[in-house]
């Protein structure tokens, strides 16, 4: 038994409801399928042929359902609906990720709108202000670029500072186990982290922030996220309030 034709792949796509791609787009869905011919079941494709193409899809999805906008100036429940398209692949993804349970791949390479703007904010203070001396002088250089262009002045990273020295402080004591885990405190994290981020935003300008965050925090940062529901993310994204 062969594994499923090109032609078959196009319409399993339509018919599980996906929002319609150009053909273009199954060209190049195509070219990575024809790396595995000769498969004789689908469980033997390699899992870097398949994992390539669930996330072109993802990505295409994505784009489908956006394509004037760059994913700094996605509303929240656009950034929402491109994690739930994302989402639709989870099952496959374990074909990818070898795990047991379904899971949602994110990349800022691919598909960078599938990201929450608290997870790129995360992920900014992780880097900027929580790693090494060195790797925090690396990597706020990195970004150095962007914020200019984007208009963010000298003071930048001193202001950034000042704004989430509590939250920086909150999040280190966690990683370092200085603190007993629990919901409760879970949920006051997170609520910290989306005030500080809207204190961000009145300081430097919403928009601003975000073409930031989507323009140079998201090139070459992946994540696997279990998948959840819309209610879910808004939760996330209000403060877990």
């Amino acid at each position: 038994m062969s594994i499923a034709s090109e032609s078959a792949w196009h319409l399993l796509w339509k018919l599980s409801g996906f929002a319609p791609l150009p053909a273009a787009t199954w060209t190049t869905a195509e070219t990575i399928l024809s790396t595995c011919k000769g498969a004789l079941i689908l469980n033997v494709l390699t899992r870097t042929a398949f994992g390539a193409l669930l996330l072109f899809l993802a990505a295409a999805q994505a784009r489908a359902a956006a394509p004037d906008k760059r994913p700094g100036d996605l509303t929240l429940e656009e950034h929402i609906a491109q994690r739930l398209d994302a989402g639709q692949l989870a099952a496959g993804n374990k074909a990818f990720t070898s795990g047991p349970t379904p899971v949602v791949i994110v990349t800022g390479n691919i598909n960078p709108g599938a990201f929450m703007p608290t997870e790129l904010f995360r992920n900014l203070l992780l880097m900027a202000c929580e790693s090494s001396p060195a790797l925090q002088k690396a990597y706020r250089h990195r970004l150095d670029a962007s914020a200019v262009a984007l208009g963010f002045g000298r003071d930048f990273w001193p202001a950034l500072d000042a704004i989430v020295q509590p939250l920086v402080l909150e999040e280190s004591g966690d990683r370092s186990g200085q603190r007993v885990a629990s919901p409760h405190h879970a949920q006051e994290l997170c609520a910290l982290r989306a005030s500080t981020l809207d204190q961000v935003y009145a300081r430097f300008g919403a928009k601003r922030v975000q073409s930031l965050l989507y323009q140079a925090v998201t090139p070459g940062m992946s994540m696997t996220v279990d998948p959840v529901d819309a209610d879910h993310l808004r939760f996330v994204e209000g403060g877990c309030r």
